[in-house]
């Protein structure tokens, strides 16, 4: 019995420990001078359990924050959040004008193709790498309209 119980133990861990997944990650380029940069990308969150980014740095920006726009009043709002949470079997989206990541002052200027390494650190302590490429703002738009289509 208690073979059973461990076995069914080790599956329940397993099974929950379904890894988020990021997709379309990218970082539109910045005007010269630009003290800010932002992020956008899909979290895909295929386990049992709600998942909760709470952490995220980079060693090519002094902060990382996690924002939220919205319209009050008619008047565009940024609200820094404390986490992104990724509901159970579903996904997140990271977009201008909802919920995005501000990259804040950044070590040098950056230019289109070149790459940016992001640690994004979940509620549970699981860390994950991502490298995201800096994209020229029209071949970003472009893509996101052609995804659509």
């Amino acid at each position: 019995m208690r073979k059973y119980l461990l076995l069914l133990l080790l599956l329940s861990s397993a099974l929950n420990a379904t890894p988020l997944e990021f997709a379309d990650a990218r970082i539109p380029e910045a005007p010269p001078g630009a003290q800010t940069m932002a992020a956008y990308m899909k979290i895909i969150n295929d386990s049992d359990n709600e998942k909760a980014i709470t952490a995220i740095s980079s060693l090519e920006f002094g902060k990382v924050e996690m924002h939220r726009t919205s319209i009050e009043d008619g008047v565009a709002r940024m609200r820094q959040l404390d986490a992104l949470k990724i509901p159970a079997h579903s996904s997140l989206e990271l977009v201008p004008g909802g919920i995005h990541l501000m990259l804040l002052e950044p070590e040098k200027e950056f230019m289109r193709g070149e790459m940016i390494v992001l640690y994004l650190t979940e509620a549970d302590g699981t860390e994950h790498t991502l490298v995201v490429t800096i994209k020229k703002k029209q071949d970003q738009e472009q893509e996101h309209h052609h995804h659509h289509e």
